[in-house]
């Protein structure tokens, strides 16, 4: 066993046959510059590995086999509201001569893991330790933690990454009876209430009705407003039935000015009818997991049967954040347009206020305005490169509206993280 490199030709010949050899001689590798390689290689040469082996002319060492660490028990991600009590169990195998277990949190100014809590298991082959999170640790709406074992002479580190979503953490004043901040990075609310109530969405409807059209391949379509699209609209579009215009001009409407004339005509455009169009809406939602989202038309005026909840309104505009067209045209302030079958020039503006504010991380979302629903908005707020979902229904005015948002905004600021 003096030729390691010798041995492992062997093996290769026995297992793989003179074909792999041949492969090798097709790539231009002789034998003897196979063998040459191999004891270039120190466990083959019997060079000084580190690890025990040696170069003495003896037989190599192959070192000692370093036994693995695991963490078991603990889940990954942890959600609470501000107050509860964390306690993670741990399960440490192996925990033979009483080992060390650390109780990490990630520091973000550090960019590094420092130790908060210290344990010892007993001298076992398997043990159990318990942790209890300190809440004077827990002032984030998202907080990284971990548990550490370190490695001992002949027994590696072992690590389990835990990540803490603590909800509610502040109260700070709302006029909106539902809301909610959703993180896109955890897919958690943070922050909220009543967040799982079903409620009329008003246009934020429209969300869902933009992410069929970027998915259905109609934007390079032209569309004829039908007298059921024109007479749906109140947002005074100087349209009347007959013309026509490009889908991805309706579209820029239906998202910047809140077009329910846009909302049929791009439905009729895909499925023949606001109708079937409706249906393909409820399909793709139960796609999504939606399960308190139900749709009876493209554009979100008030109808029984038409309801989502903040959760799922979240989740419908992280799924349209998705597509780079939706980024682009809800931070659009005005657009211009013009029919392709008359004269008609049309000019839109955006319904969304904040985005004269200049803020460059907000990016812009959807309105919506009914009886039921109330003021409504669902938007995109960006905070240390982390995207957040910011969502209100129910708000008794525009200008209320818009209050509650940035009180969505500022938590995010000082808790988001």
């Amino acid at each position: 066993m003096k030729n390691m490199a010798g041995i492992l030709k062997k093996i290769i010949l026995l297992t793989a046959g003179p074909a792999l050899l041949l492969f090798f001689a097709g790539c231009g590798i002789a034998e003897e510059t196979l063998d040459q390689t191999m004891e270039k290689i120190p466990f083959f040469s019997g060079q000084s590995t580190g690890d025990g082996a040696d170069a003495s002319g003896q037989e190599p060492v192959l070192g000692t086999i370093t036994r693995i660490t695991t963490v078991t028990g603990v889940e990954e991600k942890i959600v609470c509201e501000a107050g509860d009590e964390v306690t993670l169990h741990a399960a440490i195998d192996p925990a033979n001569g009483a080992r060390e277990v650390q109780l990490q949190l990630f520091d973000r100014e550090a960019n590094d893991y420092r130790t908060i809590l210290t344990e010892t298991t007993a001298d076992a082959d398997t043990a159990e330790v318990t942790f209890t999170l300190p809440r004077e640790n827990q002032t984030m709406a998202v907080t990284k933690w971990r548990i550490f074992v370190p490695k001992q002479e002949d027994t590696d580190a072992g690590v389990q990454d835990v990540t803490v979503i603590t909800r509610n953490i502040a109260s700070p004043p709302m006029i909106s009876p539902i809301y909610s901040i959703y993180s896109m990075d955890e897919g958690e609310i943070i922050f909220g209430k009543d967040y799982d109530t079903e409620t009329p969405m008003a246009s934020t409807t429209k969300i869902m009705t933009s992410i069929l059209a970027m998915e259905g391949g109609i934007l390079d379509r032209e569309s004829v407003l039908s007298e059921a699209a024109i007479a749906v609209d109140r947002q005074n579009l100087p349209c009347s039935a007959g013309e026509s215009y490009r889908n991805a001009d309706l579209f820029h409407a239906l998202l910047i000015c809140s077009s329910n004339t846009s909302a049929v005509a791009l439905a009729e455009s895909m499925d023949g009818s606001e109708q079937a169009f409706a249906e393909r809406m409820n399909e793709r939602a139960r796609k999504m997991g939606l399960e308190h989202t139900h749709f009876v038309n493209a554009h979100g005026l008030d109808a029984e049967g038409h309801y989502t909840t903040a959760r799922e309104l979240s989740e419908m505009t992280a799924e349209a954040w998705q597509h780079d067209l939706f980024r682009e045209v809800i931070k659009e302030q005005e657009y211009t347009f013009t029919s392709t079958n008359s004269d008609t020039a049309v000019t839109v503006e955006t319904t969304d206020t904040m985005l004269k504010d200049g803020d460059p991380n907000f990016h812009g979302g959807k309105t919506g305005t009914t009886a039921k629903a109330g003021y409504v908005f669902s938007g995109i707020y960006e905070y240390n490169g982390k995207f957040y979902v910011t969502v209100n229904i129910g708000a008794g005015s525009d200008y209320y509206r818009w209050v509650d948002q940035k009180q969505l905004i500022e938590y995010i600021k000082k808790y988001g993280g």
